[in-house]
């Protein structure tokens, strides 16, 4: 709940004061994504730790991260989209997501997915870092397709955002309904 009440934020606030004042928001999602790395890491970690012991795994994806994250800004500056971090990051929460997914799969007992949040919150966390590092490796592609007078990009990431936060609702609905269930 953390995560999304400090995503909201930096969506409404902190970009749009960034655009009117520097005529460029994209340095508040570089700061932004060193976050998020954090949380959703954190988030996955307590979901794979019910299969294995995800520390070293979990501490060799963040190191990952955050060499290339430092990487970029050393040799880039702040100001352009971190395109490096933003890769390297979704690949790595990728992978995490179908390592989670190997378990789930390969496990004795069934999940009862209808009602498992875990299940959810890694499904939206899967949906949104697939497809969102799909359309920035596609970026060039994507961005010169149009719908009427719509960008494909512009739009795969409209849909991802939708999928994204209506699973994670699921997924907190589950969690809802669990805690009043062993109450």
């Amino acid at each position: 709940m953390l995560y999304m009440v400090f995503v909201c934020f930096t969506e409404q606030f902190a970009g749009r004061w960034a655009a009117r004042t520097f005529h460029n928001n994209v340095f508040v999602y570089n700061i932004y994504t060193f976050f998020e790395c954090v949380f959703m890491s954190y988030g996955i970690y307590q979901c794979l730790k019910a299969y294995t012991r995800p520390k070293k795994i979990m501490m060799i994806g963040s190191a990952i991260f955050y060499i290339c994250y430092f990487a970029f800004f050393l040799t880039h500056g702040i100001m352009p989209y971190n395109t490096w971090a933003a890769s390297v990051l979704g690949v790595i929460l990728t992978l995490y997501c179908f390592y989670y997914f190997y378990f789930v799969i390969t496990a004795e007992e069934l999940m009862d997915v209808n009602t498992n949040p875990e299940f959810w919150w890694m499904t939206a966390v899967l949906f949104f870092y697939f497809g969102s590092t799909t359309g920035n490796l596609f970026h060039e592609l994507f961005s010169s397709m149009q719908i009427g007078n719509t960008n494909i990009r512009g739009l795969l990431f409209e849909v991802l955002v939708v999928i994204f936060y209506s699973l994670l609702a699921y997924s907190f609905i589950c969690r809802s309904r669990q805690r009043k269930l062993q109450s």
